[in-house]
This record gives C-alpha cells, structure tokens and sequence, in this order.
C-alpha cells in the first residue's frame, strides 16, 4: 500500500511538473550575451524504472539562438513522455521559432511560429503565429524590464471532440529582471491572452524567481509558476500553479 502511494504521488509529481513547464515562457529561455553568433544546448533523458511497478519516462529539449548586431533568430523544442503500467500519462512538446529584428535601441520588431501539443490539457495540437513589438522599458547595470505587445493567429485542435478553434488573441507580456547586488534577484514574466473577439476569455501565465541572499554564498530560491485558462476545454482545469522554496549555497 505504502509503495503504491508512493508510485502514485511520483506519477503525479511527474505529470504536474511537466504540465507546469510546458507553460511557454520564451523570455526565460533567452540566452543572455553580449556576443554574437551562435549558442544553445541540445539534451535527451530517459529513464526506466522495474520495482513492483514499471514506469519509463523519456524527455528532450533543444535550444539554439543566433544573435547579430540587429537581429536574433531563436530555437526551442522540448517532449516529455511518461509512461506506467502501460498507461500514458504524460504526453506533451512544443517547438516554438522566433525572430527578433532591433529597428530602434529601445523597441525591436519579433515574428513568431510555435507548435504545441499537451495530453494532461485535453490539448491535441495548437499552432501560433504572430507578429508585434517588444519595448526596453527601462534597464540599469543587472536591471531590465521589457514590455511586449504582440498579435497572433490560433488554431487549435481538443481531444475532448470539440470543434476546432480559430482564433486571433493577443499576448501582452512584461519581463523583468530585478537585482541588488548581493542582497536579492527578482526575475519573471506575465503574460496575458485574451481574445480579440470576446476579451472574457483569455489565459494568464507565467513565472517568477525570488532569490534573496542571507549571506554571500547562502541564499533562499522562491519560484512560482502559473497558468489560468478563463475558458478551459471540457474538463479541464482552469487553474495550475507550482511554487518550490529551497536554500542554495555558492561556492567560488
């Protein structure tokens, strides 16, 4: 019994976090560098587990990102598939392509497409693409915020037989960066979704990191991230959210 209660709460560990991750926060994947060319990372996990009880798990990502003196052309792609039992019960990835073109030291012109499909949130396929502006609102030594306002074309496809959606939202977000030397870094991004044609149905989410220094080299991490579906598919929830809160020590 105890073991099965264990099995279960990995399962939904699991399957919570991975939800929770594929929440798309493209501003905390970009690569922040003052040099140009090319970076990125490419990872594959896989993990299988016989006990009393089998589970396989397999997980990919890759970043890459380009950078010129005006314009940044950036990569991501990410699954993640858990398997018990013979049961599926984490099936999700996404691939997500942007570029940004730097017309003014303060704004820069970004054009997007993205790929998504989610099993935990009845989400079949979802393909975006969209175009706007994003605005340097301020930004001194280790502190930045940015402000974005794009639009964009939704097609979307539910497992829970609903008919297929297209739609045109927008998407607001606001990026920051927040730091005072070596007593605190506040870092996270918003977003807001509403559709054009009906603004009472939007999605808000995002993530934000609190680290607070109690010493030099010991510090306390905070992060929560969330996601609120106004409109959810049929049967889904409307609300998902995570907050971990751990100490961290440097050594250097």
């Amino acid at each position: 019994m105890q073991s099965a209660f264990r099995f279960g709460f990995l399962l939904l560990n699991l399957c919570f976090s991975a939800a929770i991750a594929q929440i798309v926060n493209i501003e905390s994947r970009r690569i922040v560098t003052d040099t140009t060319g090319l970076n990125g990372h490419a990872d594959l996990n896989f993990l299988a587990n016989q006990s009393k009880y089998r589970l396989i798990t397999l997980g990919s990502e890759a970043q890459i990102q380009y950078k010129t003196r005006k314009s940044l052309v950036l990569l991501l792609g990410n699954i993640n598939y858990t398997q018990a039992q013979n049961t599926d019960y984490l099936n999700d990835g996404f691939l997500h392509l942007r570029y940004n073109l730097k017309f003014h030291p303060r704004i820069r012109w970004e054009l997007f497409i993205q790929q998504q499909y989610n099993r935990m949130l009845s989400l079949r396929q979802r393909q975006l693409a969209g175009t706007g502006f994003r605005f340097k609102l301020f930004e001194q030594k280790k502190s930045r915020m940015y402000l974005g306002l794009l639009g964009m074309y939704e097609h979307e496809i539910l497992s829970t037989g609903e008919p297929e959606q297209h739609n045109a939202r927008g998407s607001t977000y606001l990026s920051w960066t927040l730091s005072k030397g070596k007593q605190f870094s506040f870092t996270g991004t918003s977003y807001y979704q509403p559709l054009f044609r009906n603004f009472a149905d939007y999605r808000l989410s995002g993530q934000a990191n609190l680290m607070l220094f109690v010493t030099q080299k010991l510090y306390v991490k905070n992060t929560l991230n969330f996601l609120y579906d106004s409109r959810p598919p049929t049967g889904a929830v409307n609300t998902l959210y995570n907050f971990m809160a751990g100490l961290g020590y440097l050594f250097r």
